[in-house]
């Protein structure tokens, strides 16, 4: 199946599933009906591909035959969802001007869209999300991997990845965050349309999508656009129920904070400080249905992740709280190992001087920031216009006050940029309200034939830098590959340092070998997605550790029986990354070394090793 037929069919599949699970009459717009309804699809299948997993019976064809019959049957139950479809080609059909525009917008759009059909190189999705989801599909089901980095971690999204991979490939599987990232631009669009008017909505999407960490998370296989998505989404109806007591409304909002408490443990904040509100409010009204009801349907999305994880480690939030739970799987070294890797490697020193000036740092010192991209500058430049309408304009102060509160939680925890995506959302809400109050206060732009030219231009002016850092990469990569041979090439040639010498390696291997071979590799923890034989490691903690290793290379018969002992076949050494850290530009060899070790791949800053196999030795 074509990627593109493919990526129409379960869209349409998520919109159908979602729009059996909701009422129309909640609707403010077309627009928050499509968004909606994919958006709990999207939620609503992951969680199917869960339940499949604990099962294991992840097989293409139960996978398809299930959502097939999932569709078929709220397809037939539901009238209004085929009424749906229908007006929705009739429209496009009938409205000819809407068509064009929509061509026009896709057609500038273009190098937005190329972006995610590049082949993954992103460190955290080679390393941990698509090797969890990879597995995942190829044992038919969610097994343990302790030599995966986070693996027992809430993996929603990566269910989704594992559904592409069983269906397609792993561009699919980017293309799953590029989805969601669209879906929250629409969202954006549906609720600036119901807050303010369509030019808030427009001007709000247009600013998500002008940050280019924003695209760089929405075309890699990493979960913060999922995660943002998500909570969105549920702070989202959990407005419009504040709005209109509307069960309905708490019931969604639930789901969606579920789902993102099943995709990353960032996300209980959201679902804590919401549930504060819910408290006080209903408490006030001596209401406790509504409590009940809404800690019910999360807690039944997002538990079952937290009992997998306390069933493996005895902490729920394994590694964290160990104060509370126990170390769990790793020892409490690994424990204090990881804490400390997620903090002061980036960031900036917790005081009251770097809170005040976090606004400038995160848009011109963001490399403090450990940033694969850049955050728009007009966060900061409207900025003070946010504050002055925050006074006089209670939704924009809500707004305000959720993101003040989720920034000074992420600048006290792990200061890595991607972290604060789940709130750009928000921020680009209240700027593009803001912009829209301003110009309600001139005169001159408050004409009405001024009103289509200044929505057109300022929106351009807002998604520029986005558009240009999408021409750049662009630019920079050549087009995506159109088959293996194009991917293999990318791969070795134009991928990073820190991807393609040890790719090479990997895919040499994968040609000798298959799958019937395992690897312990030292500095190179991003290459576990595209081995195809049995990953050993290595990390910087876990089973795989490279301290494990790195003690033992002062004598190579003691490294040949530790890494014998994690089962591996072969030693790959990524010279590059062992230089910077252990100050050599190759692993010591005493004279025993060619008796355990054999040199089949030597490439500029990658080597493999065979080891000897038990009981034979190689000669010197």
């Amino acid at each position: 199946m074509q990627l593109k037929n493919m990526y129409a069919l379960l869209w349409t599949d998520l919109y159908v599933i979602g729009r059996r699970l909701t009422r129309a009459r909640i609707f403010n717009s077309g627009w928050e009906k499509t968004v909606f309804s994919t958006g709990l699809g999207l939620g609503f299948i992951a969680c199917v591909i869960f339940a499949l997993g604990l099962l294991h019976v992840l097989y293409k064809a139960i996978v398809i035959s299930v959502l097939s019959l999932i569709t078929i049957l709220c397809l037939l139950d539901d009238k209004a969802v085929r009424r749906d479809i229908f007006d929705f080609f009739g429209t496009l059909w009938t409205r000819k001007a809407l068509l064009i525009i929509g061509v026009l917008g896709a057609l500038f759009l273009l190098p937005y869209f190329l972006l995610p059909l590049y082949p993954p190189t992103a460190f955290d999705a080679t390393m941990s999300h698509l090797p969890s989801a990879k597995a995942y599909a190829q044992n038919h089901g969610l097994i343990f991997l302790p030599f995966i980095r986070f693996s027992l971690f809430p993996q929603i999204n990566e269910m989704l990845f594992s559904l592409m991979l069983i269906l397609s490939d792993d561009v699919a599987a980017q293309l799953v965050q590029f989805l969601m990232m669209g879906l929250v631009a629409l969202g954006l669009y549906a609720w600036g349309q119901r807050l303010f008017n369509s030019r808030v909505g427009c001007w709000a999407a247009a600013l998500w999508i002008s940050s280019p960490l924003v695209l760089w998370a929405g075309s890699s296989a990493y979960i913060d656009i999922g995660l943002a998505c998500f909570i969105f989404f549920g702070v989202y109806a959990f407005s419009n129920w504040m709005d209109s007591d509307e069960t309905h409304w708490l019931i969604i909002s639930a789901a969606f904070l579920g789902f993102a408490a099943a995709a990353k443990y960032s996300a209980l904040f959201f679902l804590a400080l919401l549930g504060l509100i819910l408290v006080f409010k209903e408490i006030k009204k001596r209401r406790f249905r509504q409590i009940a009801l809404f800690t019910t349907i999360a807690a039944l999305i997002a538990g079952p992740w937290y009992l997998r994880t306390y069933y493996y480690t005895g902490n729920p939030v394994s590694p964290f709280s160990p104060h509370i739970f126990g170390d769990g799987f790793f020892s409490e070294n690994e424990v204090h190992t990881i804490i400390k890797d997620l903090t002061p490697l980036y960031g900036t020193e917790k005081t009251f001087k770097n809170v005040l000036l976090l606004p400038w740092n995160l848009t011109f010192k963001s490399t403090l920031f450990h940033a694969e991209a850049l955050i728009t500058s007009m966060y900061l430049l409207a900025l003070p216009l946010v504050f002055f309408f925050s006074m006089v304009h209670s939704r924009i102060r809500m707004f305000l006050i959720l993101i003040v509160l989720y920034v000074v939680f992420w600048f006290s925890s792990s200061q890595d940029l991607r972290y604060l995506i789940p709130i750009f959302p928000f921020l680009s809400l209240v700027v593009a309200g803001s912009l829209d109050m301003l110009t309600e206060k001139t005169r001159f732009l408050r004409k009405p034939r001024w009103k289509p030219v200044l929505t057109i231009s300022v929106a351009i002016a807002l998604i520029w830098p986005g558009w240009l850092y999408a021409l750049r990469t662009i630019r920079t990569l050549g087009t995506p590959p159109a088959n293996t041979e194009q991917r293999e090439l990318f791969l070795k040639n134009k991928a990073p340092d820190f991807v393609a010498p040890p790719y090479g390696a990997i895919d040499y291997l994968n040609k000798l070998r298959g799958s019937g071979y395992a690897i312990y590799a030292l500095y190179a923890e991003n290459m576990a997605y595209f081995v195809d034989g049995t990953w050993r490691g290595g990390d910087w903690f876990g089973l795989g550790s490279y301290r494990r290793i790195l003690s033992k290379l002062f004598s190579s018969e003691v490294l040949y029986q530790e890494l014998q002992s994690l089962g591996s076949d072969y030693f790959l050494v990524n010279k590059l990354r062992y230089r910077i850290y252990q100050q050599g530009s190759s692993i010591p060899q005493d004279n025993n070394f060619h008796r355990y070790f054999r040199l089949i791949y030597a490439q500029p800053g990658v080597e493999v090793y065979e080891l000897a196999r038990e009981g034979v030795f190689y000669q010197q």
